[in-house]
């Protein structure tokens, strides 16, 4: 703030300064006693505000203010006159008229004074604005006459440019910002505007009449040249580019035909587009930022990811409440992260912007305390600490989510009474060359506080950085539960159809996964009580009929489960021995609710078939996507047909660079519906390709057939026209061995579901479960003893007083894993059996370590076969 006082009376001025200085540490005071000095002085440094006396000789302050406000510099400044004339009423309106804006009465009342000058303070502010809202619209005024003059000007220039047409097309060329020419067959310019010229660095005279090829290096030459012959010769326009030395060119070339249909002459337009490209690039870069950040953001909760704090704050309303605060209490503060960037700062004293932290030692000083110093602060206190600059600083810590991602600092002070040791900065100034006068004169302008005022300004520090980690997580934890919503409105305008489609897929997924293991559970209780009820039950009375169908419902509700996770590819591929006739039968089902009542679907298993060696969940995919591929494909009425054959092949039906000699199962899936062109054959396995419109289709289906066959080193050929259907015809391996897998064993479960008399112990944190598990075990014969959590597990197994058999534990639980507890308790019974079970997807088991070799589990929901099944297995196998 800079005022300007003016009276004649030198004590009045004093008086005045010091009511401001009390007021307005931070004002810059001027003080004049002479009315034409002050003028002179406002005019080289314009004030925000006037005092002006009243009465002063020679030039009143009637006069005075008045040219004031008749100077177009000095106009805006508000005055107040500063007069001891109470009551005078004439005075007063004589003033107002003058121009003046306030008056204080002398003896001045400091609270007024104070009020005045924030009022006028308010009015200058508003004044400038005011006026800079003029200038700024009467330029726009100017620019927007000047441009309709322009507009005027080429529009009258074109119309006058058409009355002839050699002329008339000379001034076409000029009036468009590309460089344009026109060109006979052999390169010769017949026409060309001044931009063409301008880019070779020729006037236009040296070009006319001349082959401009020889205005060009060779290479540079015969490129256009080619695509001008092209034009020349298919009588089509041409759009190419071309960069060189930094500049993207891009061409339209457009063909001028005579009466006889030939192109005898073409017209060029050269743009450059190299700003466009790079705003291209930009842009794309930008989203890819974008994507990064938004990723982070919507991490696992509790995970801030690769998130910065300058990415979790709003640095400019913090930068202006630390303004505020530092003009109200004059101590300096800042935030920095933990790489020493300093996010905002505000009230740094001269020490440290004009020696610390510009020498390159000192620096390094500055960014120890910045960095290391800080660290050991817990969240929700504070340190003080002398930096090795020898200056006092305070900090508190920034915790986003658990995670240290920054500072707060307040520093650059000395206490109360304290005495800076002189010899020590005198050291500084010696040791890293400083002035050594001006070093120590910036250090005492080091503002001095006492211990009490610093402790209670860092605990509220303390409290703000504890509510700025609040909101920093609060907003990431915001946009993870908004995470579809986001999604939609950030990706629709920064990322490309192709990424949003393959997200949806990605929902899918993670919306599988999410219900498994609750939905699993519940199906396991509905499963498993329906078989000990069912084998209490004479089979020929009406409750045991109606109980088998509430157990064939719960099977085929666990098999739907089952496909949705195949079909939305979330389970750990895990191959194994298959008959493809039972796969496609057993998917029949599903088929035809995907592809609805109107397609009639057609199914030929063939004669003693070979099996292959794959996931059973790849051959559900597989003929899932076909189906909902025909679907699309049939539209109204129409037949999708599905047979199995074995083939052998010695060379490939068509080419093929996949095709291996060999024997296979051939799994032939066609349509009759619109078909494929020639052109779309070829991409239709690319990731994303589609020919669907927005919305109805992602690209990945097809590609995901191909991977899985791919994967199981087997082959796809493809026969469609346009309008009579399409036909894949996939070739899987045969499997060498002719030995149905353990599995598939007709009557292997019945053979080995006799239960026995052994002790086992079960963990399972579900008490629906537990209670289920210990109810089917017992029924088998087993020795039970059950508990909901590995701790207690762990604690009573000593005073069981027998040797446990099997552990039979869940995967996941809250306290501890099953794995981990199996290890516990392999510790106490070496020769103890494991069997694990889950209801959460394989995939989520695999990545906790759970799937490999030689592992025994049972998936949720089982049935008391099964789970009578694996016990038994379980029990016989080897122990770990």
């Amino acid at each position: 703030m800079n005022i300007l006082a003016i009276d004649d009376n030198c004590d009045n001025l004093i008086t005045l300064e010091a009511l401001v200085k009390e007021a307005f540490p931070f004002a810059k005071i001027t003080c004049e006693s002479v009315p034409e000095k002050a003028f002179d002085s406002a005019l080289h440094n314009v004030p925000d505000i006037v005092l002006m006396d009243l009465l002063m000789p020679g030039t009143d302050g009637f006069t005075l203010c008045r040219r004031f406000k008749m100077n177009k510099t000095l106009q805006d400044s508000p005055v107040i006159f500063v007069t001891a004339l109470k009551g005078d009423k004439d005075s007063r309106i004589k003033a107002l008229e003058a121009g003046g804006e306030a008056f204080l009465l002398k003896p001045i009342d400091e609270s007024e004074l104070t009020a005045q000058i924030r009022a006028m303070m308010k009015i200058r502010l508003a004044n400038l604005d005011k006026k800079d809202q003029k200038k700024r619209l009467e330029t726009s005024l100017l620019l927007r006459t000047e441009e309709l003059r322009k507009e005027l000007e080429e529009k009258k220039r074109i119309e006058e440019a058409l009355k002839s047409s050699e002329e008339g097309f000379k001034a076409i060329l000029n009036a468009t910002g590309d460089a344009a020419f026109m060109m006979d067959r052999n390169g010769n310019v017949i026409a060309l505007n001044s931009e063409l010229a301008r880019r070779m660095g020729k006037t236009p005279e040296e070009l006319i009449g001349r082959c401009l090829y020889d205005f060009m290096s060779s290479e540079n030459a015969e490129f256009r040249k080619n695509m001008m012959d092209k034009v020349f010769e298919t009588g089509e326009p041409v759009i190419f580019e071309d960069g060189r030395n930094g500049v993207i060119i891009e061409s339209r070339v457009f063909p001028l035909k005579d009466e006889d249909g030939h192109v005898y002459k073409v017209v060029v337009f050269g743009r450059d587009i190299t700003e466009h490209r790079k705003a291209e690039n930009a842009l794309a870069e930008s989203e890819k930022r974008v994507r990064s950040k938004l990723d982070a953001i919507l991490a696992p909760e509790g995970d801030i990811g690769t998130l910065e704090l300058s990415d979790l704050l709003d640095i400019k309303s913090l930068q202006k409440i630390f303004d505020l605060f530092h003009s109200l209490s004059g101590i300096g503060v800042a935030i920095i992260d933990l790489d020493g960037k300093i996010l905002l700062a505000t009230g740094w004293q001269e020490i440290c912007l004009k020696f610390h932290r510009r020498n390159p030692e000192t620096l390094k000083n500055c960014i120890e305390s910045d960095t290391v110093l800080s660290k050991a602060v817990p969240e929700g206190e504070y340190s003080l600490y002398k930096c090795k600059n020898g200056i006092w600083d305070a900090v508190t810590p920034i915790f986003v989510g658990g995670r240290h991602l920054g500072n707060l600092f307040l520093g650059q002070f000395f206490f109360d009474g304290e005495e800076p040791n002189l010899d020590f900065f005198r050291g500084q100034a010696l040791k890293y060359g400083f002035n050594e006068s001006e070093y120590l004169e910036s250090l005492k302008k080091l503002p001095r506080f006492k211990r009490k005022t610093i402790a209670n300004v860092m605990r509220f520090y303390s409290r703000l950085a504890n509510l700025v980690s609040a909101l920093g997580y609060s907003n990431v934890k915001l946009a993870r539960s908004m995470e579809d919503l986001s999604r939609r409105q950030t990706e629709k305008e920064s990322l490309s159809e192709q990424l949003v489609q393959s997200q949806k897929m990605e929902s899918v997924g993670r919306l599988a996964g999410g219900i498994a293991h609750d939905f699993n559970n519940m199906l396991s209780v509905i499963l498993g009580y329906t078989d000990i009820t069912l084998r209490s039950l004479d089979k020929e009375t009406v409750i045991y009929s109606q109980l088998s169908e509430i157990r064939k419902a719960a099977e085929r509700s666990a098999d739907l489960t089952r496909q949705l996770l195949a079909f939305a590819k979330k389970q750990t591929i895990q191959p194994k021995i298959v008959g493809l006739n039972s796969s496609v039968s057993e998917m029949l089902k599903i088929l035809k609710r995907l592809i609805g009542e109107h397609i009639e679907l057609s199914w030929s298993p063939g004669k003693d078939l070979w099996t292959v060696f794959m996931d059973p969940g790849q051959i559900d995919q597989i003929l899932a996507n076909l189906a909902v591929n025909s679907r699309d494909a049939i539209g109204n009425r129409g037949e999708i047909r599905i047979s199995t054959s074995n083939v052998s092949l010695s060379r490939p039906i068509k080419p093929n660079p996949d095709f291996r000699k060999g024997d296979y199962v051939l799994l032939r899936f066609s349509d009759n519906g619109s078909g494929i062109s020639e052109a779309h054959l070829e991409k239709i396995f690319e990731p994303f390709f589609t020919t669907k419109k927005v919305g109805e289709g992602t690209g990945l289906g097809l590609s995901t057939v191909y991977g899985a066959v791919r994967q199981n080193n087997g082959f796809i050929d493809v026969f469609s026209k346009p309008g009579e259907g399409t036909q894949f015809d996939i070739y899987l391996p045969k499997h060498e061995s002719a030995d149905p897998s353990p599995e598939d064993e007709p009557g292997s479960e019945l053979k080995s579901s006799s239960g026995g008399s052994e002790a086992i112990l079960m963990v399972e944190d579900e008490t629906s479960i537990l209670d289920l598990g210990k109810t089917m075990l017992e029924s088998l014969g087993y020795k039970v003893a059950c508990f909901s959590s590995p701790l207690d597990a762990i604690s009573a197994v000593k005073t069981l007083g027998c040797e446990i058999d099997l552990l039979l534990t869940d995967v996941i639980m809250p306290d501890m894993n099953g794995k981990n507890l199996a290890k516990i308790l392999s510790g106490i019974f070496p020769k103890m059996r494991h069997l694990y079970m889950s209801g959460y997807t394989s995939d989520v088991i695999s990545k906790t370590g759970m799937l490999e070799d030689g592992l025994n589990f049972i998936q949720k929901p089982f049935s008391l076969d099964k789970l009578a099944l694996a016990v038994r297995r379980a029990l016989d196998s080897d122990p770990p």
